[in-house]
Order: structure tokens, then sequence, then C-alpha cells
């Protein structure tokens, strides 16, 4: 019999003749003991796994090459002028395959001169590829902000029928260049990183609503027009988790306001006098009384690592590295990665379902 203590396992030890004593269990071999009891009898990781490698059927589908003609009549029908002679599964389907593994236009249209043999067609070119993928907007419409500040909605379709959701807010860097080292100190060559700006369900991975801006604009300027975006794409949020870079006066008021619950991680010297924002300062004086540890542990401030998780997924998966060179192609290059993020999420969550 085993009990799962903070960081380590105590062992209860049987022989024939009964129980003969216990022993403390850490490290590597605890790991093991909570990983079998976590997947014991095939249960949780059997539909996680199947999940993992149902991701490769969402990326790599190649199911549109048999509706070609049912597709191309309907997107034909009553258009004016030369009509469509390549389908927009095509071209979604390199646009997938450019999010995920990085692949370049011109290989790309020598893999989908090898499919479309199948069908007896001909390829897309990579020319006409990339102006395509450049219209191919599946996001929706980009929310009207200040250039370069682009706001976009990820699965606008995929509205959640009311249910309160728990979500994290949070930014990260991608990388728009792989100059090494040398470079930057020989010739001080700098070309910085774009922030993505996301808020994330916390149950699920799938981020939400996000924005692309350069690295300078700051994290707290983004988060009511994240939490305005997600709202108006039908999304109920009961509670946002944040980090200390949003402790503002601004967003707090802004949060009441819409009616949406945050938790923050407030810092340590903060000020009990209201100065404008009450609710801030209750919950400076609730946190002086019972401990800062205390204090995150009942309002569950731990599942904010949830938003880190699903940027570590992101980059993992699709990589950290832009190969776009202008901001706009850069946002739509983030802007498919983030799709095909969520898509594969889903397809997990189904599969686990499905098992379970």
């Amino acid at each position: 019999m085993v009990w799962m203590a903070r960081k380590e396992h105590i062992v209860k030890i049987y022989c024939c003749c009964g129980e003969i004593g216990t022993r403390v269990v850490k490290g590597r071999e605890a790991q093991k003991i909570r990983d079998s009891l976590r997947f014991r009898d095939g249960g949780c990781w059997t539909g996680y796994n199947e999940g993992l490698v149902e991701r490769g059927c969402a990326a790599g589908s190649l199911g549109w090459i048999w509706l070609i003609d049912e597709e191309l009549r309907e997107m034909n029908s009553g258009k004016r002028g030369r009509p469509f002679r390549y389908p927009h599964s095509m071209v979604e389907y390199a646009r997938r395959r450019h999010a995920k593994d990085g692949t370049d236009y011109r290989t790309l249209e020598g893999e989908l001169r090898e499919i479309m043999k199948l069908a007896g067609r001909n390829a897309i070119s990579y020319s006409q590829m990339f102006k395509r993928c450049k219209r191919l907007d599946i996001m929706g419409a980009a929310v009207a902000e200040k250039d370069p500040l682009w706001v976009r909605a990820a699965n606008a379709a995929n509205m959640t029928g009311g249910k309160a959701i728990i979500a994290a807010i949070d930014s990260t860097g991608m990388k728009i260049t792989v100059r090494g080292e040398w470079m930057r100190e020989k010739w001080k060559v700098r070309r910085g990183w774009v922030k993505v700006h996301a808020m994330v369900d916390v149950s699920t991975g799938k981020v939400l609503s996000y924005c692309v801006t350069t690295e300078e604009v700051a994290d707290s300027k983004m988060i009511l027009a994240l939490v305005d975006d997600a709202v108006a794409r039908g999304y109920a949020l009961a509670r946002v988790y944040l980090d200390g870079a949003y402790d503002h006066r601004r967003i707090w008021n802004g949060m009441k306001e819409r009616g949406i619950g945050m938790f923050v991680n407030i810092r340590k010297n903060a000020s009990t006098v209201s100065k404008g924002c009450p609710q801030r300062a209750a919950a400076v004086r609730v946190r002086n009384a019972i401990g800062d540890k205390l204090w995150k542990l009942v309002h569950r401030y731990g599942l904010r690592w949830r938003v880190e998780g699903a940027f570590s997924d992101l980059k993992r998966v699709m990589g950290e590295t832009l190969s776009a060179k202008s901001f706009q192609a850069m946002a739509r290059e983030i802007d498919s990665k983030i799709l095909l993020h969520n898509k594969f999420k889903d397809v997990i969550t189904k599969t686990m379902a499905g098992r379970n």
C-alpha cells in the first residue's frame, strides 16, 4: 500500500508474515511509483498516447484529395472570372505543414506533385501557394489596433455554450532569426523577437485569444484587449489567473467592470490603501492576514502555470523560430501555429474521452 506525501512516497513493506515496516522513497523511484499509480490499468496513459498519435492524422490528413471535384464545384458556383483550379483544402494542407514543420513552399510543391498523382491532377505552384496562404484567414478578422499591433482570436467558431471557463494569461517570445552568438558579438546584429500575448483555457490548454506585438509592448497593455476579444467570440470567462506583471489598478477595475474574477500575484509591499481600487486593497489585506502561501493555495494560483505548459507545447511541437520576414507575415505564421495547436488539443481531448 502506498501513500503519496508532498515530494516523496511512504511505502509499506509486506512479507508472508504481514507488514514488517515502512520505507521512504524519493527521487526517480518515487516518480516511477507516481506514474504507475496514475496510469494503472492503462486508464489515463492509453487514451493520451492514442491522442498524441491521432495528432498526425490531423496535421497530415489527405482525405481532401477524393473530394476535390466537389469542393471546386462549390467554390466556383456563381464565381465570375477565372475559376479556381485548386481547392482551399489543398492550400490548408500546405499551411498546416508549413506551420508544423517549417517546410518551405518549394518543398511543399514537390510533395504535392507526388500526392496529386494519386488523383491524376497537377499540384499548385509554390508562388500561388504562398499567395493563397496569405489570403486564407481561418481565425477571423483582426481586431483593429494601432500598427504594428494585431489582435486575433483563435478558434472563433468553437463556442463554449455558456460553460464558465477558467483561463490564464501570459506572454512569450518567438524568435525571428537563428543567428548565433558569434554574429551578435562580432557584428552587433540584434533582431530581437516578437511577443505573443495569449489567454489559455487551463482545463484543455487551448488558446482562446491572443495578440502579436513587438517586444517593446508591455504585457499589462494587452490583457483587457484579450479579455474583450475572447468574450466577443462567445467564451464565458469565470476567472483569469495572472502573474505579477499584471498587478495594476487599471486592470483590477477593468476586470470588475466586465464582471470577471481575477487572481494576480500581488507584490509583497503592496499598499492596503485603495487609491481608486478598493477590491485590490481588500485582497492585499486578506493576503497579509493569512500569509502569501495560504492565500495562493486557497485560490489555486498553481493553475496559472497551465499557460506556461501551453507555451511549452506550442514551441516544442511547432518550433519557436519564425521564417517570415515582415511583421504581418510573422503574425500570419503564428496564426497558423496556434490554429494547429488548438486542433491538436481537440484531437487529444476527444480521443481520451472515447478511451476512458
